[in-house]
């Protein structure tokens, strides 16, 4: 059996842990176990999962306070790992630059470096990226990306595979009894249109525009209600922009959930209005849930594999936004049914990609 280390520097329910939470519930675990190396000291339901399937979680505290003692700590976790056994997988260059020197100088042969993005603009280590990504990429012996965008913008010539942000569909198709039970819960109207959005608060995400447009969509629909959900450090700010605008008995924070599948049932519109994305795991769940979704135009081709999404640049205004909305609202929910059956010919079943993923590993470098 290997064991497949995988570096995720803020284990905190995002799109990348997602994804490998539902790799590893589907893998074989008599062939691979997963471990994980992460900055977070605090505990989760998930690492008990992970513990109860067989993993190990390595909570190592934030580089930047020590980052000699986490070198040494981290260097320690490889020492306890037969090197012949151990596949090293880093989901971040930067951070994971000095932990994939450290895993090649213990004589781990198998390094992976996975791209899941295809932009680092609006974040603090933008001007650190184009230094740190070659170099990793140098150090990693195989080259993994969520989509074709994420792959070149972090590897250039580098041959590298895409691998795909696969989902359980069948976690994620409407259901109405859900629906009913989380309106009544969160107090919102049966008839009452619904835009919502999945996504941590920061940058990449886009709130400040997401709650423009509602402001404007409000306008027409006064009864409507825009339901966010998720954390993160730019939630204050956007509550003070709702408080601004007027709208807080419209709009709903609710915090980081683990049901997203009964908030998306409860939707009616999916809004999604990013700076940048690698390709967007929130977009998968609420196509495979039936959503009409106005998204920015910027997401990977790989993504957009239904007709309930529509595209449009962040250059058109607030208004033309709601206006999109507005037309999305006339033709309804789709068939969950159908957007699953047509998720899973594209290739966004979680049980075969983890299938592939195995065959990936096995692979010789």
């Amino acid at each position: 059996m290997k064991r497949v280390l995988h570096f995720t520097p803020g284990f905190r329910l995002g799109g990348v842990e997602t994804l490998l939470l539902g790799l590893y519930r589907n893998l074989d675990r008599d062939r691979f176990q997963f471990d994980f190396v992460t900055d977070n000291v605090d505990s989760m339901d998930e690492f008990e999962e992970i513990r109860s399937m067989g993993g190990r979680v390595h909570q190592m505290g934030r580089y930047v306070e020590d980052p000699l003692g986490y070198q040494c700590k981290f260097g320690a976790v490889l020492d306890g790992m037969d090197p012949r056994m151990t596949i090293f997988h880093a989901h971040d260059p930067i951070r994971g630059l000095p932990l994939l020197v450290s895993a090649r100088h213990r004589g781990l042969a198998d390094r992976v470096l996975h791209s899941h993005t295809d932009s680092f603009l609006g974040a603090r280590r933008r001007h650190i990226a184009p230094f740190a990504m070659p170099l990793a990429s140098g150090l990693a012996t195989k080259h993994f990306a969520c989509s074709r965008a994420a792959g070149e913008f972090m590897f250039g010539k580098r041959d590298f595979v895409v691998l795909r942000n696969a989902i359980d569909l069948k976690k994620f198709a409407f259901d109405a009894d859900k629906r009913e039970a989380l309106r009544s819960q969160l107090a919102i109207n049966p008839d009452a249109t619904v835009i919502g959005h999945t996504g941590r608060f920061t940058f990449q995400k886009n709130h400040r525009w997401i709650i423009e447009v509602f402001a404007q969509f409000a306008q027409t629909r006064p009864g409507a209600r825009l339901l966010l959900v998720g954390a993160g450090p730019l939630e204050p700010e956007m509550v003070e922009l709702v408080a601004r605008f007027g709208l807080t008995d419209a709009v709903i924070f609710a915090g980081k959930q683990r049901d997203i599948e009964a908030y998306l049932s409860a939707m009616d519109l999916f809004l999604m209005p990013s700076h940048f994305e690698g390709l967007g795991i929130s977009l998968l769940e609420a196509q495979a849930s039936g959503l009409p979704s106005l998204v920015s135009d910027v997401f990977a081709p790989e993504v957009l594999v239904t007709q309930a999404v529509q595209t449009m640049s962040l250059k058109r205004s607030a208004s033309e936004w709601a206006d999109a909305l507005l037309k999305k609202e006339n033709l309804g929910r789709y068939a969950s049914s159908d957007q699953i059956d047509r998720l899973r010919d594209c290739g966004y079943d979680v049980r075969e990609e983890a299938k592939r993923l195995m065959k990936l590993y096995s692979d010789q470098t």
